[in-house]
């Protein structure tokens, strides 16, 4: 089974033979759901840090401008403000927490596809011996 991203951890043992399958099913399933939410949340968060980043971006560079720095430096020279650099600190924070979400999305699509596909390979060995 393939482990969720940090944050997303199941309190489950999704190879744990001892819980009926249905119920890891269930686990996986209900897991998805918590990752969207939290992707969507995420999302949200990122999109508003990018906006602020921009437009410290955009204060920093005319300052900059207006102080009299060379224009081929102002673009460097902005990243590495105080405010700037912040806000591009928290953008790609942002991004990263949005993008574990998504991941964890994908992993537990897995691991309830991988125990869908056990739970049909039990019902066909149960028709056999039948």
């Amino acid at each position: 089974m393939p482990d969720p991203p940090e944050g997303f951890e199941s309190d489950m043992a999704f190879d744990d033979e001892s819980i009926p399958l249905w119920v890891r099913i269930d686990e996986a399933l209900r897991m998805v759901l918590i990752a969207q939410k939290a992707a969507k949340h995420r999302g949200i968060t990122w999109a508003r840090c990018e906006a602020e980043y921009y437009t410290a971006k955009a204060e920093e560079t005319f300052g900059l401008y207006e102080d009299g720095t060379p224009a081929t430096v102002i673009a460097q020279v902005a990243k590495g403000m105080p405010r700037t650099n912040a806000a591009l600190e928290r953008r790609l924070a942002e991004e990263v927490g949005y993008k574990n979400a998504v991941e964890a999305i994908q992993c537990y699509k897995l691991i309830a596809r991988l125990l869908n596909d056990e739970q049909q390979r039990e019902w066909e060995q149960a028709k056999r011996t039948t």
